[in-house]
């Protein structure tokens, strides 16, 4: 017993001693190997059986468009329904749209959250992260007796001749309330990071709150801001459940990307369906790509 505890102490001190002369790069990529391998075990098989083996071809008929886009034998083919080719910009369009109109109540929030105590703070918090946790659904039905014709904010806004609930705007509404709690959450921890005692040094200096906000706050917090303003615009690229309740699925005018695939697996069109998936896979994929991208940065600039 006692020779095989040596033994074992030997290899550990052994596998000790060599993880110490591995670089940091060098020990990263060794820890990421097995997440990596994880990862494409994950993606591939799903990935190949949605996009199938084909070769590449573009094809242009005088009515539909049929469009295959493929790199070596990997086929993409989209399909030939044009409204649904035109939900994928028309939803980014529309999540393009919302994080630019939530971004500065997002940013004044997130700073609120993050530099001042106030009563009913804690309140302030739960209700904005409350979308978060609540089912999609349930948030989309609360918008639209908000929204209705006969309550609250709708029956005014009829009133002024504009019209919310199944119409693109509830799109863009939906979109914006869902993907709110993300940005203010990614952005309120970009504010907390950065350092308080410079806001207060250039603050003896006569600087004014405006003025030390724009210069020294939002610089030293971009990364994490563009970080928060990319996972809310995915969000919104990937909402379904309030858009459905408040919008409706009306071709033409508030079809997205998420009820473009239901849609075709209501009608039965499955490969349709998960070539709309494919897009989303790419969509979401990259925009993830690109919040990680940013955080990275911060931390190396760390």
């Amino acid at each position: 017993m006692a020779v095989i505890t040596g033994t074992a102490g030997a290899v550990t001190g052994r596998v000790a001693r060599r993880l110490d002369r591995l670089s940091e790069k060098q020990f990263a990529l060794l820890v990421s190997i097995p997440g990596l391998i994880l990862l494409f075990l994950i993606v591939l098989p799903p990935t190949i059986a949605v996009f199938g083996l084909s070769t590449f071809r573009i094809e242009l008929a005088k009515d539909d468009i049929i469009r295959n886009v493929g790199l070596n034998n990997f086929l993409v083919r989209l399909p030939a329904d044009r409204e649904i080719l035109e939900a994928i910009p028309r939803t980014l369009g529309f999540a393009a749209l919302s994080t630019l109109l939530i971004a500065p109540f997002g940013l004044a929030v997130a700073w609120l959250l993050a530099r001042r105590n106030w009563p009913g703070k804690s309140l302030v918090e739960t209700l904005v992260m409350l979308p978060l946790v609540m089912p999609p659904v349930a948030t989309g039905l609360l918008l639209l007796k908000f929204f209705g014709r006969r309550n609250g904010i709708g029956r005014f806004l009829e009133r002024a001749g504009l019209e919310v609930v199944f119409t693109w705007r509830a799109v863009v509404v939906a979109m914006m309330v869902m993907s709110f709690p993300l940005l203010v959450r990614g952005c309120r921890v970009a504010f907390e990071e950065v350092s308080i005692r410079l806001e207060q040094v250039a603050t003896t200096l006569g600087a004014s709150n405006a003025r030390v906000f724009f210069t020294i706050t939002l610089p030293l917090a971009r990364r994490g801001i563009i970080g928060g303003l990319v996972l809310a615009f995915a969000r919104a690229v990937g909402e379904f459940g309030a858009t459905i309740m408040i919008a409706g699925n009306i071709p033409g005018r508030t079809t997205t990307l998420a009820l473009a695939i239901y849609d075709r697996v209501q009608l039965g069109h499955d490969t349709d369906a998960y070539r709309l998936l494919g897009a989303a896979v790419v969509l979401s994929f990259a925009a993830l790509w690109i919040c990680e991208a940013f955080l990275r940065s911060r931390g190396d600039r760390r």
